[in-house]
């Protein structure tokens, strides 16, 4: 029989009873010092397991070799709205905090902040629509002018604005064309469509359309 490598005990246990109770294991906290407060049965670390951390300010692709536990979120928390305070006798004064130096949070960072949507059946991500092309890139004030964009993610397209106005007899011809009749209008505007997966970016060049 295997047995896995025990974690790293950061607290022990005086109480030698459990050297009975569990042959194996209990050697392994009797043999380290109680080092938060002084009450027993507290042996730490358990098992190993992996920390996952969603939030805008994660490290992109990135694996943090901070030794974190469950007692690293309450430790973030303390510290960054308590003031340090701490639970007495209690785990978190031992454990780094989820935005320690290389840890999982880094707010010094610009937040990754553009939306993820996902498929709401295979859980994939849908991506968000870009417009590569727009022809013709112009048309007249009065509206009317018949535009085909092309791009990719186009797929269940329910809306394209030219600015703030909404083009009319939208086609979704595939998930890489789409036709549509520009509103009135004046000056230059961007074209953006809108996806289950977003909103196509209005700042590129592609995306332009000139009222005359």
């Amino acid at each position: 029989m295997s047995r896995e490598l025990p974690p790293p005990i950061q607290n022990g246990s005086n109480d030698t009873t459990i050297v009975n109770a569990e042959p194996i294991d209990g050697p392994m906290c009797t043999g380290a010092p109680v080092t938060l407060g002084t009450r027993n049965d507290r042996c730490g670390f358990g098992p190993r397991l992996p920390m996952l951390v969603i939030s805008p300010w994660t490290r992109q692709n990135y694996i943090s070799h901070v030794r974190d536990d469950t007692d690293s979120v309450l430790s973030f928390i303390e510290g960054n709205w308590l003031k340090g305070e701490r639970i007495a006798d209690s785990y978190d004064a031992i454990s780094a905090p989820l935005n320690a130096a290389n840890g999982l949070l880094d707010f010094s960072i610009k937040p990754h902040d553009t939306p993820v949507y996902l498929n709401p059946t295979t859980g994939e991500v849908i991506p968000r629509p870009v417009i590569t092309s727009v022809k013709p890139s112009s048309g007249t004030h009065k509206g009317g002018t018949k535009v085909t964009i092309h791009g990719t993610g186009f797929t269940g397209a329910t809306a394209v604005l030219f600015g703030t106005k909404k083009g009319t007899k939208v086609k979704v011809v595939s998930a890489t064309e789409i036709t549509v009749t520009a509103p009135a209008g004046t000056g230059t505007v961007h074209i953006t469509v809108t996806t289950p997966g977003g909103i196509s970016a209005a700042t590129t060049t592609a995306s332009k359309f000139r009222y005359s």
